[in-house]
């Protein structure tokens, strides 16, 4: 969110591999969201080139490695705004949509129904990035 979009006004061909790299690591990202018992793509805060949690995220105390979700609406954000740059439908069909319907589908695993008819996302980090457990 606060990289990307310079990098695409002014280098769209390393904003590209930005999100080359995220569809690549899909697979990953989905392994990621059912080890945590979630459906759709997972893309841990912090990860190597390989885009796993388990090995390649360095902070498990705060969980950030678990609990900065925000970084799904980032990936997704940047895809959007990718496509919106290049007016390239090809790409948004072939790549771009795969990773926003997997983000999709992890918010609405993610999501949980409130007695009022709301929903709320549980257990996430906070906008400081060290208050975990934030509903």
């Amino acid at each position: 969110t606060w990289m990307f979009p310079g990098l695409l006004a002014t280098r769209p061909e390393l904003a590209r591999s930005v999100v080359e790299n995220r569809y690549r690591t899909r697979d990953a990202a989905r392994a990621n969201a059912e080890k945590y018992g979630h459906r759709g793509l997972f893309y841990p805060w912090t990860s190597a080139s390989r885009g796993r949690m388990d090995s390649e995220c360095q902070s498990w105390d705060p969980p950030h490695c678990l609990t900065q979700n925000h970084l799904q609406g980032d990936v997704s954000l940047a895809v959007w705004q990718y496509y919106l740059a290049t007016g390239d439908r090809d790409w948004l069909a072939a790549r771009g949509w795969p990773l926003l319907r997997g983000i999709a589908e992890f918010w609405e695993s993610r999501a949980t129904a409130n007695a009022d008819g709301s929903y709320s996302v549980r257990n996430v980090a906070g906008p400081d990035e060290y208050s975990n457990g934030v509903d």
